[in-house]
């Protein structure tokens, strides 16, 4: 993009464990002040309905909902304060956040299980460690999204590589999206090193 600013795109597909992760990164040299936005179109029938108190926003075909996106780097309730929002915005699903950082990710996460809509939700931004040393999200960032039963986890280094931990993982990745088991136990789905 210019003055050393770099824009990187994601997407990643998981068809069988049913959801679509797209993500934004923007990485510079140096301390900007960024502010990110991403719109989605959304045509009729479809439409956006907000939570009331938390921060997703389900995509339904008339009154039956279809989707389920997830801000996982926004806290997920309204309550806490944030540097970004995902609203239903004219232009369609809108994820925005800003601030004065070097480097900026900024996933959606959306549930593409229909049958799954009945059950509780929740995500999490997780705490990464550096030689047991808590790193800024500027480093590298670490996301636990929970569905039912089903859970994922997600970390991105947005730094130079090094062993970190994220919930109890040794990463010395780039990437890795990650499927929990009932015994505690992760499957990794991909992996870039």
């Amino acid at each position: 993009l210019g003055n050393g600013i770099v824009l990187q795109r994601q997407c990643l597909l998981a068809r069988k464990d049913e959801f679509l992760l797209l993500g934004h990164v923007v990485l510079s040299k140096k301390t900007v002040e960024m502010d990110l936005a991403v719109s989605w179109p959304i045509h009729a029938p479809m439409s956006l309905q907000p939570a009331d108190e938390t921060r997703e926003i389900t995509i339904t075909d008339g009154h039956k909902p279809r989707f389920l996106a997830l801000p996982l780097a926004l806290p997920e309730w309204r309550a806490a304060s944030a540097e970004g929002e995902l609203v239903a915005a004219p232009s369609g699903l809108l994820l925005r956040q800003r601030g004065a950082v070097s480097r900026l990710e900024m996933p959606l996460f959306i549930d593409l299980a229909p049958r799954q809509r009945t059950k509780p939700y929740t995500w999490r931004q997780l705490t990464v460690a550096e030689d047991l040393r808590v790193q800024p999200r500027e480093v590298a960032t670490g996301y636990r999204v929970q569905i039912g039963r089903r859970q994922w986890i997600f970390y991105r280094s947005l730094a130079a590589k090094r062993i970190r931990t994220v919930l109890g993982q040794n990463l010395g990745c780039e990437y890795i999206c990650g499927r929990f088991h009932a015994n505690g136990s992760v499957e990794t789905l991909i992996e870039i090193e």
